[in-house]
C-alpha cells in the first residue's frame, strides 16, 4: 500500500486494474469514505434530509410521505417526490411517456412481463397502454416500475411490473 499522504495521515487510495474489482473490500474501494453519500438505512435525522440543491429548504414531512408511498406501493405509486437529492431512490417519470420511442420501449418491457404471466396462467394478454412509469437507478442498471393495461380483458386489470434495463 502507498505511504500515507502528509495532509490526511491516511493511506492514499490503491489503484486497481480494470477487472480487478472482485477481491477489493468496500474500504479499499472508497465506499466508507464520507464523501460518498449512500443511503443504506432509513435515518430520520434532519441532516439526512438535506437536498442537493444549494439554498433549498428541507421538507421533512414530504420525505416521510415519500418513504411511506414507496413502502406501501413497492415503488409503483409515488405522488409526493422530494426531487433531486441523494436519498431520492424511485422517481416518477411523468414526461418519459411523451416520447413514442420511450413508450414503445416500455411496451416491449411490459410485453415480456405479460409473456411470462401468460405462460404461467394460460392467458393471452397483450399490452394496450402504459399508464405510468417510475424509475430507479440501481448501480449500472435502471429499473422501471410500470403500470399498464392489457388488451382484450373482460374486466379492468391493472398490471404493475418492475423491469430492469441492462
Amino acid at each position: 500500500m502507498p505511504p500515507p499522504s502528509p495532509e490526511t495521515d491516511s493511506p492514499a487510495p490503491k489503484k486497481h486494474k480494470i477487472g480487478d474489482h472482485v477481491n477489493i473490500s468496500d474500504e479499499e474501494d472508497g465506499y466508507t469514505n464520507p464523501i460518498f453519500r449512500t443511503c443504506t438505512v432509513y435515518d430520520s435525522e434532519e441532516e439526512n434530509y438535506c437536498p442537493d440543491i444549494p439554498g433549498a429548504k428541507m421538507d421533512k414531512p414530504l420525505w416521510e410521505k415519500y418513504w411511506k408511498q414507496i413502502k406501501e406501493s413497492e415503488g409503483f405509486d409515488i405522488t409526493d417526490c422530494p426531487g433531486g437529492c441523494w436519498m431520492t431512490t424511485i422517481c416518477p417519470m411523468q414526461y418519459y411517456l411523451n416520447s413514442t420511442e420511450n413508450v414503445d420501449q416500455l411496451k416491449g418491457y411490459a410485453g415480456k412481463a405479460l409473456e411470462h404471466y401468460n405462460s404461467i396462467n394460460g392467458t393471452s394478454y397483450e399490452v394496450q397502454n402504459i399508464l405510468k412509469v417510475n424509475g430507479e437507478a440501481v448501480g449500472r442498471y435502471f429499473a422501471y416500475y410500470l403500470t399498464f393495461l392489457p388488451k382484450m380483458v373482460r374486466r379492468m386489470i391493472l398490471f404493475k411490473q418492475r423491469c430492469w434495463k441492462i
